[in-house]
């Protein structure tokens, strides 16, 4: 009786041991779970962030670009005006002619190699060589 005695009161010392480890291992694996979420949390809202970082430079880089083709065709628009002014000084007289109506009366015109400035009614000056435009 004493041998059943004995391996009762030692089975029941093993339940508690037992259960005190399955305690123990529930609290490091809640633990290890919350880790683990807040890591992944963590890096989901670093990525956003990053993401969302990369997205705002491409399109400052895009809304860069525009700007800068659109100087350059500008640029190509003025040389291309000057040479046109250059070579073919009658047609630039003409187109002087139509488009004066659309400017103010005291107005300032430059381009590249020309610089015309006047009045409405007046005769256009370039200051920079003999072009006038005569009426």
């Amino acid at each position: 009786m004493k041998f059943s005695h004995d391996n009762i009161g030692r089975s029941q010392k093993e339940r508690e041991a037992s259960e005190k480890l399955r305690g123990e291992i529930d609290a490091l694996v809640r633990f290890c779970t919350n880790a683990m979420w807040t890591q992944y949390n963590n890096v989901n809202n670093s990525f956003s962030a990053r993401v969302n970082e990369a997205n705002d430079a491409k399109n400052k880089l895009q809304a860069h670009l525009q700007s800068v083709s659109t100087n350059i065709q500008e640029r190509m628009n003025l040389e291309l005006f000057d040479r046109m002014c250059d070579q073919h000084q009658h047609y630039f007289y003409l187109w002087i002619q139509i488009s004066f109506v659309l400017l103010p009366d005291n107005f300032a015109f430059v381009t590249k190699t020309h610089r015309f400035s006047g009045t409405t009614g007046e005769a256009w000056n370039c200051s920079t060589c003999s072009l006038v435009s005569a009426w």
